[in-house]
């Protein structure tokens, strides 16, 4: 278990980064900037955290942890928003990023994001559709790389919310047409 001080200061780390980029990019933090602002000394910053890149990967982490996974997503016919589990789709979560608004616009956002979803238990549990169709591992976390992408040129891509619910509705439709023609191709 976890110190509830390590916690604080995690949490008051994070939330001085969300604060700065309010203002800066994330290339321009450093961490002398970022551990004032949490108030912290450097030395604990360096307790908690290697570097500036690790505390914005730990706010998509946290981002993350909030929206739906892909197999919730597909089971969910036709649901939107935290109608299903009380986590919302990917692409709406990027369209609504609330308080991750400026971590989700980061312009290295996509990339770290990438680099989560595709290692570790999250990479095994967002293949896992593919991989059920008897993908390669490689071949599925390609796939995955593909659709997180695609979901999050088209959230950012704008357009009203009438209009983005047709979008999302299509986005879910293709990404099941598409696991369905795999099935059908390995079946072959």
């Amino acid at each position: 278990m976890t110190d509830k001080r390590i916690l604080k200061t995690r949490a008051a780390v994070k939330q001085a980064l969300l604060e700065i980029l309010e203002s800066k990019h994330l290339s321009d933090v450093s961490v002398s900037e970022l551990s004032a602002a949490a108030g912290i000394s450097r030395s604990t910053f360096y307790c908690n955290y290697q570097n500036v890149q690790e505390v914005f990967e730990a706010l998509i982490s946290d981002f993350l942890d909030e929206t739906r996974g892909l197999r919730t997503q597909l089971r969910c016919k036709g649901c939107q928003d935290n109608a299903l589990d009380n986590k919302t789709p990917f692409c709406v979560a990027v369209r609504k990023a609330g308080r991750y608004q400026n971590v989700v616009r980061e312009t290295g956002f996509l990339p770290a994001l990438l680099n989560i979803i595709n290692s570790g238990v999250r990479g095994t549990y967002a293949q896992a559709p593919y991989l059920e169709r008897g993908l390669s591992p490689h071949v599925a976390e390609n796939l995955v790389s593909f659709q997180m992408a695609g979901c999050y040129t088209a959230a950012l891509a704008g357009g009203n919310d009438k209009s983005w619910e047709a979008t999302q509705a299509a986005i879910d439709t293709f990404i099941a047409g598409g696991l369905g023609a795999i099935r059908e191709m390995k079946s072959e």
